[in-house]
């Protein structure tokens, strides 16, 4: 099991937290691959 920090990703999704969900929004554009590995949470 693998723990991380949720709030980044609660950012991303949660356009009320305008200034991190900007950030987010524009680092997640360099990611690769998926977030979550499929079939698995």
């Amino acid at each position: 099991m693998t723990l991380v920090d949720a709030g980044l990703v609660i950012a991303l999704i949660d356009k009320g937290q305008e200034e991190a969900h900007q950030k987010c929004v524009e680092a997640s554009k360099s990611l690769s691959g998926p977030l979550l590995p499929h079939g698995r949470i």
